[in-house]
């Protein structure tokens, strides 16, 4: 064997030991947030203030608390589109003004200077609502804002398998995340 082919061995051996050590620490990792995420949302099973909705997909159910009461208008449907405002956590870090119960991360919100209004007359900020089109969204939304009604605001508890299931979004939500969303339907744009 020469010298040029014995580095290049040397050289593949290298990467693959390394991405064979990444994977495992990888895997242990993924395991060890799937487990801490599991066992959160099995815990609230013990929380008499929560109420639950089936899915219906097979992928289970989601956890909800009803922080306001809305009108009694009609639910949106799967097609419709709504004007909603929300924040959104997962595990680790909470620092939302929601539910002090709560420990988490956030990782979105529609109260952000890209929606923002002004200031009312007690000097609080005004945001514009988001728009969704429910069929656009994960499971456990558009679950949850069809049993809703205009004005209602809920807090969410969504497992992974119907939020970002395994893989994730992006590099602010590891797969395997319960979320923990603090949303408002403030109207429903189309039916």
């Amino acid at each position: 064997m020469n010298k040029r082919t014995y580095l290049l061995a040397l050289l593949v051996s290298f990467l693959f030991i390394g991405f064979t050590s990444c994977s495992d620490d990888d895997d242990t990792t993924d395991y060890a947030w799937r487990s801490e995420n599991e066992d959160f949302f099995k815990s609230l099973s013990t929380r008499t203030d929560l109420h639950t909705i089936n899915a219906g997909s097979g992928s289970g159910y989601l956890y909800y608390k009803v922080l306001k009461s809305g009108t009694n208008l009609p639910s949106p449907i799967y097609t419709s589109i709504v004007n909603v405002y929300y924040t959104g956590a997962t595990l680790s870090g909470f620092d939302v003004k929601a539910d002090t119960i709560i420990a988490g991360k956030e990782f979105d919100t529609s109260y952000s200077s890209a929606n923002f209004i002004g200031y009312d007359e007690n000097n609080q900020g005004i945001y514009k609502p988001v728009s969704f089109t429910l069929s656009n969204l994960i499971e456990g939304w558009w679950v949850a804002l069809q049993e809703m009604k205009p004005g209602d605001k809920w807090q969410l508890y969504i497992p992974w398998q119907l939020g970002y299931k395994s893989s994730g979004s992006g590099t602010s939500i590891p797969g395997y995340s319960t979320l923990i969303f603090e949303v408002e339907l403030e109207s429903i744009k189309k039916y």
